[in-house]
């Protein structure tokens, strides 16, 4: 309806005034600490969409206690046929699982407080950004002597 009487709506605007605007704070690195205990699927995907422009989504291996930034975060919707919950029944939240989906799909899923996210383009401090494929090769096919888990990462670096 706006789009069609576009002129009439612009010719009726009403100017705000700016005394009464207020200003969003401003978006710094922490908000983008991921904490699985906490975040559901659905809150981690929705701030990787939010903020992936600006800032690397965080967390940190608790194996070798190095940060993490994921680039990618896929949707939790292709996840949901998977049943990752009745596969993986006694995982607790931030631990990885690697899955391999048809031809070419590989896929590091992680537990959620509710739910999985799956992760892509990961990066390690110091490391060039692996692939799902790569980050399952070096860290989670490894003899299970570690823990294969994602804790909060409250570092500042």
């Amino acid at each position: 309806e706006v789009l069609m009487n576009l002129e009439k709506y612009e010719a009726s605007a009403v100017k705000q005034d700016d005394r009464c605007a207020t200003l969003a704070p401003a978006i710094d690195k922490s908000i983008a600490f991921l904490d699985f205990e906490v975040q559901s699927d659905i809150e981690v995907y929705n701030l990787w969409r939010s903020v992936h422009d600006i800032v690397k989504l965080r967390t940190k291996w608790k194996s070798t206690n190095s940060s993490v930034r994921f680039g990618m975060v896929h949707p939790p919707s292709i996840l949901k046929d998977l049943q990752l919950d009745s596969r993986y029944p006694g995982c607790q939240a931030g631990q990885a699982v690697y899955l391999k989906r048809g031809r070419g799909q590989h896929l590091v899923c992680i537990k959620c407080r509710e739910g999985w996210v799956a992760v892509d383009n990961i990066n390690l401090i110091n490391k060039k950004t692996m692939s799902s494929l790569d980050f399952a090769n070096g860290f989670l096919k490894k003899p299970k002597t570690e823990e294969t888990i994602f804790v909060k990462d409250q570092n500042e670096s």
